[in-house]
């Protein structure tokens, strides 16, 4: 049995990992003066909201079938308020986290896209 055999440069590698450890570094380097900073807007109703209080009540409060909702979202204040109690440091590494997670997802799909397309025969460069 042939399997196709990947033909992958290390110059390509080391592009996909520089732009990995930009998107990792830079909004840390970014945000890290916001992590200690103070809740700000609309954090502190967030905060005395019951399902932020207890993790164990969010299923009560916060439905998955509502749009007006963001359950992911809600979820993560709740998680992080149980795990330390109205801190902001908690709330804000976790958004950073969330983003650059975010970040690296978007990256990989548009990596997969472009591979895929040229493994179609599609190149966006001779389309105009």
């Amino acid at each position: 049995m042939n399997f196709p055999v990947l033909s992958i440069s290390t110059h390509w590698i080391k592009t996909q990992v520089g732009c990995l450890v930009f998107l990792i570094l830079f909004p840390l380097l970014i945000y890290f003066n916001a992590l200690k900073g103070p809740f700000q807007f609309d954090d502190q109703y967030i905060l005395e909201q019951k399902w932020v209080e207890n993790l164990e009540e969010f299923n009560n409060y916060v439905h998955l079938d509502s749009f007006q909702n963001r359950p992911v979202l809600l979820l993560t204040y709740a998680a992080n308020n149980s795990l330390k109690k109205y801190q902001v440091f908690g709330f804000h590494l976790g958004n950073l986290l969330i983003h650059i997670l975010v970040s690296i997802l978007v990256f990989h799909i548009l990596v997969r896209s472009k591979h895929l397309m040229a493994q179609k025969g599609f190149d966006p460069a001779k389309s105009t």
